[in-house]
């Protein structure tokens, strides 16, 4: 399931060529081969939407514009269904991340990791189809031949990036502990990773990379990489020694990281998942926090407990949610453990503590909202909503809350600002983990 928050659906279970177990990741990839003669996108926004999934495959999505999507909230659920353009195949286990850019001359480029310890690069052909540019490959070892770096587990986040000065990098973490730092123009599956950094004590969940580079400045970066170990680490890939620049404490573990523009603050979030045998330090359940990325001191802790009282109502009222799929309710359908995590969910005394409460469960996914209002900030959660945040210098504040009508909430993603005199886009898109 993927949407905008202003009613419009993307279907795709009743799709014959759906994924057939749950998604877990989602990519927005802008291609210029989908605008008309006049250059005005015929897809959503001029791009196509990339999921994974546990049935091992990736698969790429047409929309239809954003200017056909008017009407009652019945025409837009028809009109707003997608295509599957391709199905991309090759992983031998779970999809878990993927990431995607425009490389110059605009062209997209996907990237996806897997429980199978590989990464795999993505590109349109010569007959613009798409097909696997190469493979970054997993060992036991965890060298390559030429002795770099390989992930030896489950790769669990991904991020790709253009940095000034340095072209397209790609970063990648796992359960073995490890961020790796890939140089995507000479991978091809041919080489292993330029550095690895290492510092975490338990699997990586997240990462995110941002340009620090100032005007006239080349080849400043920062990583951030979160954890089960309840911590966040910023990495330079120029430092000497180890390359850890910061590390900043969650007191549970962090799912999810994201930079606000320009790099001037970090957020994370996290708490308990379900498929995760770590405790929690600061018996929190949802949380969300914001850091100056100058200073590294704290801007806020974000709390939800407001927000009946933000939208006007008395006490929370929403829609009954759908039928919930087999691979959710049957227990034979869940992996290990997965039944009794969702029948009693692992929480402990200090959950509702006002100061650390943006969500009753776990912050899935965060992600920034290119804005020119003010500097706003996405939250996913496992309660079903998503969440605004007015991010300023001295506090965060709750803007706005969004109710999703399906099973969880695994992933959310911002789109980029539309071009000059094109219809305004909505400002982000969600996926679901029911579809």
């Amino acid at each position: 399931w993927a949407g905008g928050w202003k009613g419009r659906e993307e279907t795709c279970r009743d799709t014959p060529a759906s994924h057939q177990e749950a998604i877990t990741c989602i990519a927005w990839l802008p291609t210029e081969e989908h605008h008309d003669r006049s250059g005005t996108p015929d897809t959503f926004c001029g791009g196509v939407l990339a999921t994974g999934s546990r049935d091992n495959t990736v698969k790429i999505w047409s929309l239809p514009p954003a200017t056909q999507l008017s009407g009652a909230p019945s025409a837009l659920q028809e009109k707003g269904r997608g295509k599957v353009e391709a199905t991309l195949e090759g992983h031998s286990d779970w999809v878990l991340c993927l990431a995607a850019v425009e490389k110059e001359g605009g062209q997209p480029l996907l990237v996806s990791g897997s429980r199978d310890k590989s990464l795999r690069l993505w590109g349109l052909g010569d007959d613009a189809r798409w097909e696997c540019a190469g493979v970054l490959s997993g060992s036991d070892s965890g060298l390559h031949e030429d002795g770099a770096a390989r992930h030896t587990d489950f790769v669990n986040a991904c991020h790709l990036a253009r940095v000034s000065g340095l072209g397209m990098r790609l970063v990648s973490g796992g359960s073995d502990w490890n961020v790796l730092l890939w140089d995507v123009q000479r991978a091809g599956g041919k080489g292993g990773a330029l550095r690895a950094f290492e510092g975490h004590s338990y699997a990586v969940r997240c990462l995110a990379m941002a340009d620090t580079s100032s005007p006239g400045e080349k080849e400043k970066m920062l990583i951030a990489s979160g954890s089960d170990d309840e911590s966040l680490i910023v990495w330079d890939p120029r430092a000497s020694g180890s390359g850890k620049v910061k590390q900043l404490s969650g007191g549970a573990p962090v799912l999810s990281c994201c930079w606000g523009p320009g790099g001037n603050w970090i957020a994370a979030g996290g708490g308990m998942p379900m498929n995760s045998m770590a405790g929690t330090t600061d018996k929190v359940a949802g949380w969300l926090r914001v850091w100056d990325a100058r200073t590294w001191k704290l801007i806020d802790e974000c709390t939800c407990l407001g927000e009946a009282e933000l939208r006007g109502q008395g006490s929370e009222q929403y829609p009954p949610l759908p039928e919930q799929p087999e691979y959710l309710t049957l227990p034979s359908r869940m992996w290990e453990g997965e039944a009794s995590a969702r029948s009693d969910p692992r929480r402990a005394d200090g959950d509702n503590e006002a100061h650390r409460f943006a969500a009753p469960t776990y912050i899935s996914s965060c992600a920034p909202i290119p804005c020119e209002a003010g500097d706003l900030l996405v939250s996913a959660g496992d309660d079903l909503r998503l969440r605004i945040w007015q991010v300023s210098p001295a506090a965060v504040h709750l803007r706005a809350t969004l109710q999703s009508r399906a099973a969880s909430v695994a992933a959310c993603i911002a789109l980029p600002p539309p071009p000059r005199g094109g219809p305004p886009p909505p400002p982000l898109f969600m996926q679901q983990a029911n579809a």
